[in-house]
């Protein structure tokens, strides 16, 4: 940001979203940037204070992490007025590596997927069947082709100390090509080295998404298969509060303990807020559930069987 020319003001992710609001107002910050979900909360306390909104005079919004879904970006344009939503797809394995911009990609309001433009020069994707995730096999299956959605593997050229060579990110997509609103804005040199990488999301069968931060079902498992923690089932399910748009979190448990056994949950509560890196600044959106049978559960449309992962963010 400093090298495009802008004065960054940071804020800490424990700082009150009202003292960001404040910030905002008093310095007349024009971009706010930060991962999804803190852009959320922003903008929900912005929501809450009618009498400064016509203060705030943000014209540009870049996040990170997780994507936002089509009621978040009209929140976000309800509350903020026609600001333009931008992108920046990165992690620590490969740094910054992709971006989404509405002048370069298209945005899809009936689909959770999330557009960005990558440099094949610094980084180089390629998209196997999903079969391949989690295999034991040492034998590499042929990349899918353009369209098809499979694991996304990544090769960064950018780096010499510590290469990444085809590195299952746990996440799934697609790669397209440039759409013609892009092509008019990219340099002709330049254009044969770009592609689209369509994001669909992390790849739920191994890990989940929330407040920032990946998680790892095994990391849970070992907390909740733990036969100290009373455990018998156990299900995530991540959901959208209101009006804030804020995404929940919420752990829902059959517990074989005695209900009287309050020092066992509390260590089993603790754990899993440690796991789940809960604190201050989100634990209003998180919320442990202990339910009486298997009918406390989301369960399956056909089989009935209890669905360990239940989605519904979008």
């Amino acid at each position: 940001m400093e090298n495009a020319g802008a004065s960054v003001l940071t804020a800490g992710h424990q700082c009150p979203p009202a003292t960001v609001v404040q910030i905002l107002q008093d310095f007349n910050v024009n971009v706010l940037t930060g991962d999804s979900s803190q852009i959320i909360s922003i903008v929900h306390q912005i929501s809450t204070m009618p009498d400064i909104n016509n203060k705030i005079k943000i014209r540009k919004v870049i996040y990170t992490s997780e994507g936002l879904s089509k009621m978040q970006r009209v929140q976000i344009c309800k509350v903020l007025g026609p600001v333009a939503i931008y992108s920046i797809l990165g992690s620590a394995e490969a740094g910054s590596y992709g971006a989404s911009s509405p002048f370069l990609v298209d945005f899809d309001p009936s689909s959770n997927s999330n557009d960005f433009v990558i440099d094949t020069r610094m980084t180089i994707i390629e998209i196997f069947p999903l079969s391949c995730a989690g295999s034991k096999s040492d034998e590499i299956p042929e990349p899918l082709p353009d369209g098809e959605t499979g694991v996304i593997a990544q090769t960064v050229l950018t780096r010499l100390r510590h290469p990444v060579i085809r590195y299952i990110t746990g996440d799934i997509g697609s790669l397209h090509s440039l759409p013609p609103k892009a092509v008019d804005r990219i340099a002709k040199h330049d254009l044969p080295h770009y592609r689209i990488l369509r994001l669909q999301g992390r790849d739920h069968r191994f890990s989940f998404m929330w407040d920032g931060c990946d998680f790892q079902f095994d990391k849970l498992n070992t907390i909740l298969s733990d036969p100290q923690s009373g455990v018998l089932l156990w299900q995530v399910i991540l959901d959208k509060m209101q009006p804030s748009q804020e995404i929940s979190l919420e752990i829902r448990l059959l517990s074989g303990q005695n209900s009287g056994d309050t020092v066992q949950l509390q260590t089993l509560l603790e754990r899993l807020k440690a796991c789940l890196d809960v604190n201050s600044s989100n634990e209003h959106k998180f919320k442990t559930t202990f339910v009486d049978n298997a009918l406390g559960f989301e369960v399956s449309g056909t089989g009935r069987k209890v669905i360990r992962f239940v989605d519904h963010s979008f």
